[in-house]
């Protein structure tokens, strides 16, 4: 049986996908670049049936926060496409999880590596831990 409603699919954004917004929900800015946290087999609510769905996302910033241990650097070595972010100084701010939709999101600007998407998972387990503090 086929649907003559168009697939979401053809615009998906993986995990690892650096995105930016056409506003910033935080701040008086115009936009505000995101990192795609879920994907297909950890989806926010991202199905074919949804028509404007959702992913998760942590927000990126290019305050100065290298004395922060809840804010992960994103250098040149850890992208696989787009090398604009890696001059701007950026960094994911964990605490700043949100749910985004689709129809907020601006255009895709840059993939983060694999190995980065491991290490920000180590971070978000030791955020989580509430033997670990960093205060």
């Amino acid at each position: 049986m086929t649907s003559d409603v168009p697939s979401v699919m053809d615009t998906y954004y993986p995990q690892g996908a650096v995105v930016v917004l056409d506003h910033d929900p935080y701040d008086a800015k115009s936009s505000r670049p995101a990192l795609i946290i879920s994907d297909d087999k950890h989806p926010d609510r991202y199905n074919e049936t949804v028509e404007d769905p959702a992913y998760t996302a942590a927000f990126l910033t290019t305050g100065f926060y290298t004395d922060n241990a809840w804010a992960r650097k994103i250098t040149y070595t850890d992208l696989d496409e787009g090398k604009a972010l890696s001059r701007q100084n950026s960094h994911v701010m964990l605490w700043a999880l949100r749910p985004i939709y689709e129809s907020e999101i601006d255009k895709r600007v840059a993939q983060v590596t694999e190995d980065f998407l491991y290490a920000l998972g180590d971070d978000y387990k030791t955020f989580f831990d509430p033997s670990e503090t960093h205060l």
